[in-house]
């Protein structure tokens, strides 16, 4: 029994491993400017792909203009003060005060937050660990990481292609454009 439970603990961690090596390896590609399209990693899980593609995505926006606010980075600023890292307080806008700090979240807090999540969900829904801590590193299945995810590619899309319709996701214009048209 001791050497079955070893030989699975270790399976656990080599998954672990090999998920967090993936992840990585695909974000310093896309960092580095690797388009999704190419992308070497991950090529029968599109959802890891879109999921770290988005994440890298944040940074390159970061600086650009914004349909809602001036940038990107001011846009999280504004919508994040109210989303906290579960079980923390934390505010997430606090992330967005500058990019490097972006950028150590990205590679460090990232992957460590995670791992508490897969721990906290491997203990409550009695999955392995191994299991969990892939799951939210690569594919996330929680509200926040789908909603995060749709932000960042509105507010790309809304970026390459300048279409006016995206005006009307800033709550002010769109009241006023609802009482021009009464």
């Amino acid at each position: 029994y001791q050497r079955r439970v070893r030989g699975t603990r270790r399976a656990g961690m080599l998954v672990m491993l090999r998920s967090t090596i993936g992840f990585y390896r695909t974000v310093f590609y896309f960092l580095l400017g690797g388009r999704f399209a190419d992308c070497p990693h991950f090529t029968n899980e599109l959802q890891a792909r879109v999921q770290l593609y988005s994440l890298c995505l944040v940074l390159v926006l970061w600086n650009r203009p914004h349909y809602r606010t001036g940038t990107f980075q001011q846009d999280m600023k504004t919508n994040l003060r109210n989303v906290a890292i579960p079980g923390t307080g934390i505010p997430l806008s606090m992330v967005c005060v500058n990019k490097l700090l972006a950028y150590l979240f990205l590679l460090v807090a990232y992957p460590l937050i995670c791992l508490v999540a897969a721990v906290w969900a491997s203990r409550m829904e009695r999955e392995p660990l191994s299991q969990a801590y892939s799951r939210q590193l690569l594919c996330p299945q929680d509200w926040f990481s789908f909603w995060r995810l749709n932000c960042g590619l509105a507010s790309f899309h809304a970026n390459a292609t300048s279409a006016r319709g995206y005006e009307m996701e800033n709550k002010w214009t769109f009241l006023l454009l609802s009482l021009i048209h009464i």
